[in-house]
């Protein structure tokens, strides 16, 4: 971890001053401190598997960490390990703080969206790839993320248009499109992640 580089994109820096001015809820600390042990969580197994961490990089799409290769069951240890941190401070929220408690079930449910690069996907991608053959969990992680992105394209267009609970809906839907790029979309990156500034 000594020789690991942090950076972070001017795209995450708006975020999160953007979260910070835009906080009706006052969970913007909550939200930090419970991303934070997230990713934590997540270096903490891969140094009990013994694998280096080179390069962390905090983006508007996430956080990226690229460390030693590992095989399919590594990779599915590290990708739970995030989820289940933020499961801990969801029990220990609801006993103590509803905030904390809500910040990291939201936390919970988009991680565990069986959508590459989020846990759920890499979660997905392993137990398939350990399971079957390369080829058909290749075809079964496409038909889970269409069959996923199908149902909150829905959901999105119906709070929107009929439930009229505005635009939030459509912008997180478009969010969640962006973070398909690496799944079923072209590749791309965003204009505001390559304006990257050292931490």
């Amino acid at each position: 971890m000594r020789d690991c580089k942090i950076d972070v994109s001017t795209g995450f820096l708006a975020f999160i001053c953007a979260y910070a001015f835009f906080d009706p809820l006052n969970s913007f600390v909550v939200f930090v401190f419970s991303v934070v042990c997230h990713e934590l969580a997540h270096i903490a197994v891969a140094v009990v598997l013994k694998k280096k961490v080179y390069e962390i990089f905090v983006g508007i799409n996430g956080c990226q960490i690229r460390m030693d290769p590992m095989d399919y069951k590594q990779e599915l240890l590290v990708a739970v390990a995030g989820p289940f941190a933020n499961f801990i401070l969801f029990m220990i929220g609801a006993r103590l703080d509803p905030l904390l408690c809500l910040t990291n079930l939201v936390l919970l449910g988009y991680n565990l969206l069986p959508i590459y690069p989020l846990d759920g996907g890499r979660i997905l991608r392993g137990i398939l790839r350990i399971m079957i053959p390369i080829t058909w969990a290749e075809l079964v992680e496409k038909l889970c993320v269409l069959g996923c992105f199908s149902v909150i394209v829905y959901f999105a267009v119906y709070l929107c248009c009929v439930l009229h609970a505005g635009l939030w809906p459509v912008l997180l839907c478009g969010f969640l499109i962006y973070r398909l790029g690496e799944t079923i979309l072209p590749n791309y990156n965003f204009l505001l992640d390559k304006l990257q500034i050292p931490w």
